[in-house]
Parts: C-alpha cells; structure tokens; sequence
C-alpha cells in the first residue's frame, strides 16, 4: 500500500485535528492510524491465531523489553484484552518494518553501529581540579577503593551508585568521556579530565560491541517505522495548517 493510499484512509477532519491538538493526543492518534492502516489486513481473526502471535511475542521479549518496544502510554490501556490487542499490532507493525525496510536495516545498523554498543564504566566527578588530582592519586596507589571514594567525593548522582554506570548506550556518555573510555583497557584508572567544568576520573568497566541480532534489527527497524510514520504525519497535518 503506498504512503499516498495510506494518508488518505485516515479519517481525520479539521475539528477532530483540533481537538486532539488540544488534548495533545494527535500524535498519538495519528501514529496508531497509520500503523493500523498498513498492517489491518494481516491482523488475524480466530482467537488461536491471536492467542498464537501473542505467545510468540512473550517467546521472544521479556517484561521489559516489552515496555521498551510498545512505546505506548500504558495509561491509555484498560484492560487486558486492549493490552492484547496492542501487542498483535506492534507485533504484525515490526514485521511490516523488518520485511518493508530489510536493506535498510543493514546500513542503519553499520552507519551507527557505534552508537548500539553497550558500556558500564565507573565515574568520579568534582568541580574541583587539586581535589580530583589527590583522588587520583589515591585510586592509583590503590590506598582507596573506587566504590568509597565515588561515594564520598563525587557531586553528581553516580554517587549513590557507588560511580558504577551502566549498562547504558554508547552514544549517552560525553563525546570526550567516551573517547577516553573506549582508547583504555578495561579496569585502568585515567587521570582527571575537564569536561564542562568538571574534574572526570573514569574506567571502563565493560563494553558489549553490538551484533545485529533479532532484538536489534527489531529496534533498527522501528526506528526506520517511525521516520516513514513520520514522513506520512507531516503529509496529513499540512492539509490543516494554513
């Protein structure tokens, strides 16, 4: 079905438009339209077939994947059976994407194949640049753990985790922090350096280099959804700005 074809089955008027400004739920509208346009035609019948697709969803993701892949506010969920029927579409919409958008996939995930690794790194941070240079001092004559210190000295929230971090996309840390983590071996201590007036002593704890598994391509190929959806948004909302 083209995205002309598409565009045009969403019932949507000028009053509608509006409303759902004002309640800030047009986009949301929008999206799940488009999605249940591309895919209705899929969507199975006999309550085997939907109970069939559900079990396979619950094979392949856990709890929190789950929430992770719905992207759905989960408010607007009543019951069970919504939830269900929730998880029939998302499951047919990811199929639709993987099949629709499979060249794509492949140089989506080697163009930012950094950006989908996974790091845990241990951070220390003060404002204080002789205070960070006797800190790490201590870290390198191992007279203080890199747990206590974190605790005791560091003035951001990675204190309270003792400075561990991680395991989080490689693509959050600061683009400077992340070049130091990744040019050294695991476990060493760096020295301080400044980075929007902090004082950051680090060490890589672990990294986890990406492979384009099904749970990636799955990911990959949403995010390659949501751009079309969003190329087919814009398309349907220009016929009410003026």
């Amino acid at each position: 079905m083209s995205k002309n074809s598409i565009s045009k089955k969403i019932n949507i008027n000028l009053e509608d438009y509006k409303k759902l400004s004002e309640i800030n739920l047009l986009e949301l509208f929008l999206k799940e339209s488009i999605i249940l346009e591309t895919i209705k035609e899929s969507i199975p019948q006999s309550s085997k077939d939907k109970e069939l697709l559900i079990k396979n969803w619950f094979k392949k993701f856990d709890k929190k994947i789950t929430n992770e892949l719905i992207d759905f506010p989960l408010k607007e969920i009543s019951n069970e059976i919504d939830f269900f029927n929730l998880l029939i579409r998302k499951s047919l919409w990811i199929e639709w994407c993987k099949e629709n958008f499979s060249n794509e996939i492949l140089i989506e995930f080697n163009e930012k194949k950094s950006t989908y690794d996974m790091i845990t790194y241990q951070l220390l941070r003060t404002k204080n640049k002789n205070l960070s240079n006797e800190l790490y001092f201590k870290l390198s004559e191992d007279e203080e753990s890199f747990e206590d210190l974190s605790f005791q000295y560091s003035e951001g929230r990675e204190k309270f985790s003792r400075g561990i971090i991680g395991p989080v996309s490689a693509n959050l840390p600061h683009p400077k922090l992340l070049d130091c983590l990744k040019s050294s071996p695991i476990e060493e201590i760096n020295p301080p350096i400044e980075i929007d007036g902090w004082w950051i002593i680090c060490k890589l704890k672990h990294i986890e280099y990406a492979k384009l598994d099904d749970l990636l391509k799955t990911k990959i190929s949403l995010e390659l959804g949501n751009r079309y959806i969003n190329s087919l948004k814009k398309g349907i909302c220009e016929k009410f700005i003026k």
